[in-house]
């Protein structure tokens, strides 16, 4: 029930995000759902992070 309203509170997290973690998973496993929960919230972290740099004119 835990992990369910960590990921209900994340916002953005697309299907690339999944395969990214999927990915990354061959090199670093997923131990446990908390695990799981707390790699969705880094890539969220990194892709809003990566949005907010724009630029332009």
């Amino acid at each position: 029930m835990e992990n369910q309203i960590k990921l209900w509170a994340l916002r953005a997290f697309t299907p690339g995000g999944f395969a990214a973690i999927k990915r990354a998973n061959a090199f670093c496993p997923i131990s446990s759902a908390d695990d799981l929960a707390a790699k969705l919230s880094d890539e969220v972290k990194l892709k809003n992070a990566a949005s907010s740099n724009k630029i332009g004119f």
